[in-house]
């Protein structure tokens, strides 16, 4: 089986989302012991999601990469399914469902060892039912594919737009993703709000430039500089 590495982008708190962070790196250490963990932080003055993943990535040694937010649990099966897909596509989104766990079982199991199932309270995340389907958290890369389209595009800034500017890319220039009918959960932590982001009105200008050049590959190499 070829190499896989996990692209862990981190921005520590030295609080809650570091102590889940650290829980979500056992969880992959005990179901995948040979999958390099490759930690990806932003040098930017403000801190940049895409820059912090890329940087992961140059670090990476496998020949298949996970791209892998700090506070999101997918299932062994969906990442084991993954892996026999990726033979066949350029990338695969190893779920369809979202659940978000609640504060108070969040709290409690990061105290216990990482296993799956993990059992808790749950809400449905509305989030892969709107126009634009929710396409990051987890996802499943050849490293061609991905020094393909150069990574991420690191003008996106703080967290938003990049996901799915990152998807437009990879879907034209390397084939569209395969999406597995399963879940992943994210588990609970102080949110950071859009409004505090004084880079999240220019990320959506820029996102809506990717969504315009829809089906147009070299529009899309064009804004991408790729």
């Amino acid at each position: 089986m070829d190499k896989v590495s996990l692209l862990f982008p981190f921005k520590t708190d030295k609080g809650h989302r570091e102590k889940i962070f650290e829980w979500v790196r056992k969880y992959y250490k005990y179901y995948f012991p040979n999958f390099e963990q490759c930690i990806g932080i932003s040098r930017s003055q403000d801190f940049s999601r895409a820059q912090a993943i890329n940087n992961a990535a140059q670090s990476a040694s496998g020949e298949i990469l996970i791209i892998h937010d700090c506070d999101i649990i997918c299932s062994p099966k969906s990442i084991m399914d993954s892996l026999v897909l990726i033979r066949k596509k350029p990338w695969v989104i190893p779920y369809s469902k979202v659940f978000d766990m609640s504060k108070r079982d969040t709290d409690f199991f990061i105290n216990y060892p990482a296993r799956w199932p993990v059992k808790g309270t749950y809400e449905y995340s509305e989030r892969l039912n709107g126009k634009f389907p929710t396409v990051g958290g987890v996802n499943v890369i050849s490293k061609i594919s991905f020094t393909k389209v150069k990574g991420f595009d690191e003008r996106f800034i703080g967290w938003g737009g990049e996901d799915d500017a990152f998807a437009y890319t990879v879907d034209h220039l390397c084939g569209n993703h395969s999406r597995l009918d399963s879940e992943i959960i994210h588990l609970w932590h102080p949110r950071s709000e859009p409004v505090n982001n004084m880079n999240y009105q220019r990320n959506l200008l820029l996102l809506k430039s990717y969504q315009q050049c829809k089906n147009n590959n070299d529009l899309i190499r064009i804004l991408s500089k790729r």
